[in-house]
């Protein structure tokens, strides 16, 4: 009885201790229909870092910190994102590189970069369901970011988009933990998650600390739901 309740409440906690140690990053609710962004690099480029939560895996040049992603700036990952992408294309043997960004956004598993995890997110699903619109505008940012750009965007997302999205709602399931005893379940290497021999997570003071063999964990609420967090914890070959 004590194992299967350990089972239970374990993972409860350390759901808690990722979704809320980074208050912060929680999305914003969306509301229930497109809100119509206009297509502008401006409001890409405050999407990207701020809602549409694109930092937390991706750094450009030598803005951000972020290093789930390959860097969008002209770095070691390459030239900078849009030429990236016209190189990509050929590669791939899609159109252009505006087929590439939009792949790399609707099906972020099609073609994973060598030396990095298929970690991406699906950005239309909870929790940052952002909208075509809103996509849209980050595509046109990155697009953007070499200086040529077209007056009107020749940006054409699948029209059957708008109905896989998602809202950021997860009722059907809420987190009951205590974030205390997840953050120190997290830490503790000699306990019975030792989440920390393998992960970099925050600490009591907000510092990132700890290994980072696996994923690094440091703001996962931000682009993952609960829901995700508990199946993974439960089953963490599930999806690698």
């Amino acid at each position: 009885m004590a194992r299967k309740l350990t089972f239970i409440l374990v993972p409860l906690a350390l759901v808690a201790y990722l979704v809320y140690s980074w208050v912060s990053s929680l999305p914003e609710v969306s509301p229930l229909s497109d809100p119509d962004v206009e297509v502008t690099s401006k409001n890409g480029e405050e999407l990207f870092w701020g809602r549409g939560r694109c930092h937390v895996c991706h750094r450009i040049g030598e803005r951000g910190y972020a290093l789930r992603g390959p860097n969008l700036g002209d770095s070691k990952d390459g030239a900078i994102i849009p030429l990236r992408a016209q190189q990509r294309a050929l590669q791939l043997g899609l159109t252009g590189g505006t087929d590439y960004l939009i792949q790399c956004v609707i099906q972020p598993g099609a073609f994973v970069v060598p030396g990095y995890s298929n970690e991406m997110p699906e950005v239309y699903k909870a929790p940052i369901s952002l909208f075509p619109s809103e996509i849209t505008a980050v595509i046109y940012y990155l697009k953007s970011l070499d200086g040529h750009t077209s007056s009107v965007p020749d940006i054409h997302l699948p029209l059957q988009l708008m109905s896989a999205f998602e809202s950021p709602a997860q009722p059907e399931f809420r987190v009951r933990g205590d974030v205390a005893t997840g953050r120190d379940l997290f830490f503790d290497s000699a306990g019975p998650a030792a989440c920390a021999s393998c992960h970099v997570g925050l600490d009591a003071e907000g510092d990132p600390r700890s290994s980072a063999i696996g994923p690094d964990l440091t703001s996962v609420a931000a682009i993952r739901t609960a829901r995700y967090l508990y199946d993974k914890i439960v089953n963490p070959d599930s999806n690698v």
